[in-house]
């Protein structure tokens, strides 16, 4: 007798069994599909751009534009913290609120960036917050993503851009 090892044999299911599968696989998928929903909602928060484009994104803006200047390297514990507070917190304020993220690989990179947007904005390290309104600078904030500096910053949110 020849085998042949290209044959593929499949499980055979009762009908309650594949009903079941079917219901299960269904329920998965949907709670997938909420899940990637709310991740790109959360995701959706802060836009990125790059050193070189925050200059005249922020001498253009119009309105009230929150800049977070941070990075997405792990070296940089409190980028990371801050990146994660941030898209949740700001959610309920986009529609009066522009959010940009500026973000520098590794983090150290900053010291070196061209134009000098350390010097520029006059930002001792990261992460930093920085709040404009027209161009002009309203408020700043070097984010620690509890305690004292999260109330203030949910105040001056309110204050600027609750709907």
């Amino acid at each position: 007798m020849h085998h042949n090892p290209l044959r593929l044999t499949y499980p055979t299911f009762s009908k309650r069994a594949a009903k079941s599968l079917a219901r299960s696989l269904l329920l998965i998928g949907l709670a997938m599909a909420n899940l990637a929903s709310a991740a790109s909602d959360i995701a959706g928060s802060f836009s990125e751009t790059t050193p070189t484009a925050i200059v005249g994104a922020i001498e253009g803006s119009k309105g009230y534009l929150l800049v977070h200047f941070t990075s997405h390297d792990p070296a940089c514990v409190w980028c990371m913290r801050s990146n994660t507070q941030l898209d949740k917190l700001i959610l309920p304020y986009r529609e009066n609120l522009q959010a940009l993220r500026v973000s520098w690989e590794p983090w150290t990179a900053i010291a070196t960036s061209k134009p000098d947007i350390g010097r520029l904005y006059n930002l001792p390290g990261l992460p930093a917050l920085l709040l404009f309104k027209d161009g002009k600078e309203q408020w700043r904030q070097l984010w620690a993503p509890e305690g004292k500096q999260k109330e203030e910053l949910i105040r001056v949110l309110d204050d600027c851009c609750r709907q």
